[in-house]
């Protein structure tokens, strides 16, 4: 099977590669309408495969096709990235697997969470007291009066018995055992395909499959070092498409894609909510609907910026977050639109009177953290707005949270906020 890579918003031709009718079906399944997760078009002696904000790999019959992102073409920070979005402190990265060229993000995934049940099963496999309801010839726990008589009055050789049992028949099995099936069905190389069999048979003695979305945990001293593989586990059971993640696998085809759009949104959220200045606050998909109205003053659609700060003496402050190569290119008139409305809008002006906003977008390069402004209406006293116009190096954010340098962070964060911070 061959390996080809292509970065975001850029296209690839695969020679000589003629689709079968799975893959085709496939192909138009996984790529969305309205998502647009990439786009694919069948030529006369090949494939041509057209990236969007969308990352990941797609796994057909003979190619493998990664999607990298540009600030991280090994992967290296990317699950890093989703973790902290998440709400997750810890690390996963593809540094702590075996790396080797040309490595897929499901393979990384899949080691990585073979990694982490190894270490689970050191710690000690999760075990709960469930309810049992069962006709036993000897009694257990405590006899069931009213099933007795009604199931078992003419065989008085059962007794209706009603127990609980210390099982490690619990979703925090479960949820683990499916993640494995489905991690079997990708094509691996074989040392890393013969430990996901061992581990799949390890956990098959213990529990039955999951069935239905992925439940929501709550983690305390006697789970909590599952956390992490649920974690792992989610990116391998997740098929709705909803969010930042998609996932799919159908007659051995497999997708894994992450929206950088909505992960950026995420991950650039919590960096500013966990670093923010004492005293200002943050709320994130603020909806205003009277922003637009009809004329009798009934909302006709409301606005929603990525991020509203609230300073101390009461001023709001407008974040917008863009996944677009801005590094590269002029911002985009429609976004200068947006932002300059929504400053608007919330009446959030700065100390010199201009109407104010924020765009934050990844840096190309390795480059330190840079602003630039743009100044709109400026002779207009009355309609007068700047746009802070901010390059996050997401690298360097990354390496810092994992390193847990908060100087680094809160001066960031504080650099974004410009003067009014104080």
């Amino acid at each position: 099977m061959k390996n080809y890579n292509l970065s975001e918003y850029q296209s690839l031709i695969i020679d000589n590669y003629k689709l079968a009718t799975d893959e085709r079906l496939y192909l138009s399944e996984v790529a969305g309408d309205r998502e647009e997760r990439f786009h694919w078009r069948e030529l006369k002696n090949g494939l041509e495969i057209t990236a969007t904000s969308w990352v990941g790999v797609i796994q057909l019959e003979g190619v493998v096709i990664n999607i990298r992102p540009k600030f991280d073409p090994d992967f290296s920070g990317l699950l890093r990235m989703l973790a902290y979005a998440r709400g997750n402190d810890y690390s996963a990265t593809a540094r702590e697997t075996t790396f080797r060229k040309g490595v897929h993000l499901l393979e990384i995934i899949v080691e990585l969470l073979c990694r982490e049940i190894d270490a689970l099963l050191k710690l000690g496999v999760f075990k709960e007291y469930i309810h049992l309801e069962e006709d036993l010839s000897v009694l257990r726990g405590r006899p069931d009066l009213r099933r007795q008589l009604e199931v078992n009055c003419l065989s008085p050789i059962k007794i209706a018995c009603s127990f609980d049992e210390l099982s490690t028949d619990v979703l925090e099995n479960r949820v683990i055992k499916t993640a494995l099936e489905n991690a079997r069905r990708i094509i691996l190389p074989k040392a890393l395909s013969l430990r996901v069999h061992y581990q799949l048979g390890v956990f098959s003695e213990l529990c039955g499959a999951h069935q239905g979305e992925f439940p929501s945990f709550t983690y305390n001293r006697l789970n909590e070092h599952y956390r992490r593989c649920h974690e792992l586990c989610r990116l391998l059971l997740h098929s709705s498409g909803t969010g930042d993640l998609f996932f799919r696998e159908d007659k051995g085809f497999f997708t894994l894609l992450l929206d950088m759009n909505v992960l950026f949104e995420s991950f650039v959220t919590r960096l500013i909510g966990n670093h923010l200045p004492p005293d200002w606050r943050l709320r994130a998909q603020y909806r205003k609907s009277d922003a637009i109205t009809w004329e009798d003053g009934s909302s006709y659609r409301e606005i929603k910026p990525d991020i509203l700060l609230i300073a101390p003496n009461g001023t709001h402050r407008i974040i917008d977050t863009k996944y677009k190569l801005y590094s590269e290119k002029k911002i985009d008139t429609a976004d200068i639109f947006q932002l300059a409305y929504y400053a608007q809008s919330f009446l959030a002006k700065d100390e010199q009177g201009f109407y104010h906003a924020c765009i934050i977008y990844p840096a190309a390069d390795d480059s330190e953290p840079a602003g630039n402004t743009l100044f709109l209406n400026r002779r207009i006293e009355m309609y007068k707005g700047r746009i802070d116009v901010y390059a996050l190096n997401l690298k360097k954010a990354l390496r810092a949270i994992e390193e847990k340098d908060r100087a680094y962070l809160n001066n960031l964060v504080r650099d974004v906020l410009g003067r009014e911070c104080g």
